[in-house]
């Protein structure tokens, strides 16, 4: 009654298995019999077309603040309910008098289509024109907040950029500007051009992305010395 038309995108991938990482990068194995990943082999055996051969649609969820082994185990369990199949995403055209607030529940329903549309999906989106009533969209699906895994080594590199970052701020004279010269240093050939890139270090830290790049001062010299006042600093 109330759509005019209908589109459905699939929009990720379903998981079957999910390994879990709680504090300090510990694992679900002491509650797990040893493994460190948990299985949903009745979705696998439905999305996988190669579940015969024991494989498994992987991924990774961390949780910082969960220390014990049974409990990161409980809510890896329930992190798999919610990405053990695909998430879809119905973007559908509605007649003027139909709008429903964020947030709603609604089932939807199409008899006269192959296959059948039988759906239900919470609003999490709308489009509404005062010019057009007739454009009016409303787009359904499921909300799920996906909880980003960080490697280790990601985590120790972010922070030592953040620590480097401080002591820059706090102190300009510690950053060390390093100049690379990847087509040498010899000028004698006039004909040549050669690059010349700085950097700007904190300790073993570089931190040139970091830095605006109006805190790149460029000059250039004529040959008797002198600054080239025609050069213009770009950064």
């Amino acid at each position: 009654k109330n759509i005019t038309s209908i589109k459905r995108t699939t929009v990720s991938t379903p998981i079957t298995k999910l390994i879990a990482y709680g504090d300090n990068s510990n694992t679900i194995a002491a509650a797990n019999d040893g493994k460190i990943y948990i299985v949903d082999d009745e979705a696998n055996r439905k999305y996988n077309p190669d579940w015969q051969s024991g494989l498994y649609y992987e991924g990774v969820i961390t949780a910082n603040s969960i220390e014990h082994a049974a409990g990161l185990k409980s809510w890896a369990e329930q992190m798999l309910q919610l990405f053990n199949h695909p998430r879809t995403y119905y973007e559908v055209n509605v007649t003027p008098t139909f709008n429903p607030p964020l947030g709603a529940t609604i089932r939807f329903k199409d008899d006269q289509i192959t296959p059948a549309l039988d759906a239900s999906g919470r609003v999490i989106q709308r489009t509404i024109s005062f010019a057009n009533p007739y454009g009016n969209t409303v787009g359904f699906g499921e909300y799920v907040t996906v909880p980003v895994a960080t490697p280790a080594w990601l985590t120790g590199y972010q922070s030592a950029i953040s620590s480097a970052i401080e002591k820059a701020r706090a102190d300009a004279s510690s950053v060390k500007p390093v100049a690379l010269t990847p087509d040498g240093n010899n000028f004698t050939d006039l004909s040549q051009t050669k690059r010349l890139i700085l950097q700007a270090w904190e300790g073993s830290t570089n931190i040139s992305a970091y830095i605006d790049s109006k805190g790149f001062i460029w000059r250039r010299y004529n040959q008797n010395g002198t600054v080239d006042t025609s050069y213009t600093n770009t950064g």
